[in-house]
């Protein structure tokens, strides 16, 4: 099966699934998008990837409704086992180069990949940005923008977002 033929189909099953009331067909129709789904996660049908994204989340895993994958060409998100991911999470692996000379101030474009290890949660409208890392058990508040990597256990908030404590 091509990799275009098989990620529309996962989109045309996961538009069709009401939304979030049948996880198994969800983490089925991502893994024919291509995607590695873990055991037992939960990942809402309304979520809308990349086409060109790499998508693996973690075993026992929370994916809320409206939350959005999208990057560049073989860019990837890695979302750990146990983590809480709320509604309307943006994780954005795509960026440019600033080129003040050319006709475009945003240059060549190029990606980053995120990674959320296990047991983080990320609070609602979150906006994840391109190379970022976020450690262990770690809270992002709703509304953060994560513009660098977060430590383990630290709760951070805000934007431009700032470690509020840790826990």
């Amino acid at each position: 099966m091509s990799n275009m033929f098989a990620y529309y189909l996962g989109r045309l099953l996961l538009t069709s699934a009401p939304e979030g009331r049948f996880p198994a067909l969800n983490r089925c129709a991502l893994r024919i998008m291509g995607a590695t789904i873990g055991r037992k996660a939960v990942i809402y049908s309304s979520i809308k990837i990349s086409r060109c994204l790499n998508l693996s989340v973690g075993v026992d895993s929370f994916v809320g409704t409206g939350s959005i994958f999208v990057g560049g060409s073989g860019s990837s998100v890695s979302i750990g086992s146990h983590c809480d991911i709320s509604d309307n999470v943006r994780f954005v692996t795509g960026t440019h180069q600033i080129d003040p000379f050319g006709k475009h101030t945003a240059g060549k474009g190029y990606s980053k990949n995120i990674i959320v290890k296990d047991g983080v949660w990320i609070g609602y409208s979150a906006l994840i940005l391109p190379g970022v890392t976020i450690g262990e058990k770690a809270l992002v508040a709703a509304g953060t923008v994560v513009y660098k990597d977060v430590p383990a256990r630290t709760l951070v908030a805000g934007n431009p977002m700032r470690s509020i404590r840790v826990i």
